[in-house]
């Protein structure tokens, strides 16, 4: 039986009922808690990035987000951030990206989504690493050195360019998503994001020692981040994703230099 079986498969203990302020799971990068980020999030202070994935049904994002990190990104429906998210998101700047997944499209609707949206808002003065978001040019690209046709001349008209790094960021970001019982990342969670799409958008955002989730779900933030070496908070209200994310980290052995504890006591 794996990490992840025994915990998920074992009755709910004292960890269950900890307080808001106290930690359900705890390792040297990685903090969880059990409850509402209403309550939670105040007591936490101030964070570098959040990063986030509320449940889509919210029709409004919560107050408490506000205020807590200079740069933000947030996953979601893309009704809702039409209709709500967006409007509601208090940043003096932000963008809206696009996640395309080509190989998992929707089942249901005349047209078939494969994308989700992502607000990205950021404060004054944040600054943006590109390169950690290039987009590889294509082979045809490559063979030409990036020079590309002139819409009117000759070919040696155009000018030769390095096409090493990539090409400059897309507000599309191309990126499969995790297939069910094909992905061997899938922990079971109902909306598990990749989280190779995860550190490459934490790394756009510079200087980054701490991240917080207040939807943390199965905790894909918290280990995007730890392979980072950053710190990042979860919080999360369902027990069982709770339990979830802490056996991600288990199985990872992101918690070998130390006994893994909850509220404070060995596992």
């Amino acid at each position: 039986m794996t990490a992840l079986q025994q915990i998920l498969e074992s009755p709910q203990d004292a960890a269950g009922q900890s307080s808001p302020c106290s930690p359900f799971w705890s390792d040297d990068l990685v903090t969880i808690y059990h409850g509402d980020c209403h309550e939670i999030l105040s007591t936490l202070g101030k964070f570098d990035l959040l990063f986030t994935d509320p449940p889509y049904e919210m029709g409004e994002l919560p107050e408490c987000l506000w205020g807590v990190a200079p740069c933000a990104y947030i996953f979601g429906d893309k009704r809702q951030i039409a209709e709500n998210w967006y409007r509601q998101t208090k940043y003096p700047n932000k963008d809206f990206l696009v996640w395309h997944y080509k190989n998992s499209p929707k089942p249901k609707g005349r047209w078939r989504m494969a994308m989700q949206g992502i607000i990205y808002g950021w404060d004054d003065g944040i600054g943006f690493n590109e390169d950690a978001a290039r987009v590889e040019y294509t082979p045809s690209a490559k063979r030409l050195n990036g020079r590309m046709r002139p819409s009117a001349g000759r070919m040696e008209e155009a000018k030769a360019y390095d096409t090493s790094k990539g090409a400059l960021p897309r507000d599309v970001i191309e990126w499969p998503a995790l297939l069910g019982h094909l992905s061997r990342e899938r922990v079971g969670h109902r909306d598990q994001k990749p989280v190779e799409l995860i550190k490459r958008l934490i790394q756009t955002v510079p200087n980054v020692r701490r991240i917080i989730d207040p939807f943390g779900g199965s905790g894909t933030t918290a280990v995007a981040s730890a392979e980072l070496g950053i710190t990042c908070v979860i919080i999360e209200d369902d027990i069982e994703d709770c339990r979830m994310a802490m056996a991600r980290f288990s199985e990872a052995n992101h918690t070998d230099s130390q006994q893994p504890k909850r509220n404070g006591r060995a596992k």
